[in-house]
């Protein structure tokens, strides 16, 4: 008979080590809350620090295509970029919209981690 426990210690060890991909130099934690939008130009973004993440995107009509996401290589390894996708979807689903994905990574990221909002893909 096998069993599975989680300790305390690597409860938080696993919250530390989620929270450290996403903080930002200042030491907080970076959510969907950061990400701006930019509609006249179709980006979502986020500024953080001297570096600016961006998703792509083009509207028409009830559908939302995600066309591009570009994470500075310094931010790299840090969530930017899944912080991006789930504010995206996120903002789909509030808007109840459809969406095209065909950016790679978005399509990756809800495949694994979107199972919500596949609901919402045209």
């Amino acid at each position: 008979m096998f069993s599975r426990t989680c300790s305390a210690r690597s409860t938080v060890q696993a919250i530390w080590s989620i929270s450290q991909s996403r903080m930002l130099a200042s030491g907080r934690i970076l959510t969907v809350d950061d990400i701006k939008q930019d509609t006249k130009n179709g980006v979502f973004y986020i500024p953080i620090e001297t570096h600016k993440a961006e998703l792509f995107y083009r509207q028409e009509k009830s559908i939302i295509h995600l066309d591009h996401t570009e994470v500075p290589e310094e931010l790299n390894g840090r969530g930017v970029g899944k912080v991006l996708a789930q504010g995206a979807f996120k903002y789909v689903a509030e808007k109840n919209l459809k969406m095209k994905v065909h950016c790679d990574f978005l399509q990756h990221y809800l495949e694994k981690y979107g199972s919500e909002y596949k609901k919402y893909v045209a």
